[in-house]
């Protein structure tokens, strides 16, 4: 299960540190900043799912922050905090930016523990250890989702790519009509042209290979079905 990571931004020590004990009791991995630069950093170096910032910080203010950090990320959870009343205008920025809750200090502690365990638990997390396409992990975080991913030495690789083929295999023979049949096919010969690549041949050579072994045997077109061969003996005195 992917880590429960959240960043708690806020210029008072005490505030910062009950949080993050409170927290850590609940299983989350607590990033805690002092101020707005130390929070982007942190943040880059991290990702972390939820972040929780203090309006009135040094250096910039949480919304600048926060804004900041959706300009990288639009799907990170937000949350603010503050003990001043907003105004308008700040709070229609914070709306703006997908900022879902407000707490004003002094703040129900109970309650905030249980609106940011809520978001984690609203996110499943299915495991899969597969090979996927390369850009299978940008379209995830496109769709708003996290995932994480390992890459292969070549001896794994090799074995991961010959478990595909077999995948794809069966995902062909349980297709219910000529569409899926053809999406099915496409998968199989990406993973066969990755496969000839490992045993070092391109594109073009496993299809210069494929056209002398038809000239020499034919192709499957005929649909011949070989139903038995039949080995003469010798005949005496031969």
């Amino acid at each position: 299960m992917a880590e429960k990571k959240i960043l708690i931004v806020d210029d008072q020590y005490g505030i910062r540190t009950l949080l993050t004990e409170v927290m850590q009791r609940d299983g989350f991995h607590v990033l805690d900043a002092s101020d707005g630069s130390t929070a982007l950093d942190l943040y880059r170096q991290h990702r972390p799912t939820v972040i929780l910032v203090d309006i009135r910080i040094p250096n910039m203010d949480g919304i600048e922050v926060i804004e900041a950090i959706r300009n990288e990320d639009q799907h990170v959870h937000s949350l603010a905090m503050t003990a001043f009343d907003l105004t308008e205008q700040e709070t229609d920025k914070l709306r703006e930016l997908g900022v879902s809750t407000i707490y004003r200090k002094p703040f129900d502690l109970d309650n905030l523990r249980e609106d940011i365990t809520g978001r984690f638990q609203e996110m499943t997390t299915h495991v899969y250890n597969k090979l996927v396409r390369d850009r299978i992990p940008q379209i995830i975080e496109e769709k708003g989702k996290t995932c994480s991913i390992k890459i292969l030495d070549d001896a794994a690789y090799h074995r991961e790519l010959r478990k595909k083929l077999q995948e794809e295999w069966q995902e062909y023979l349980a297709a219910s009509h000529d569409e899926e049949r053809l999406e099915e096919l496409a998968d199989m010969l990406e993973v066969i042209y990755a496969l000839a690549n490992e045993h070092g041949a391109s594109h073009g050579m496993l299809e210069e290979l494929r056209h002398r072994k038809a000239e020499m045997n034919g192709a499957f077109a005929e649909k011949l079905l070989l139903l038995e061969v039949v080995e003469r003996g010798k005949q005496p005195n031969e």
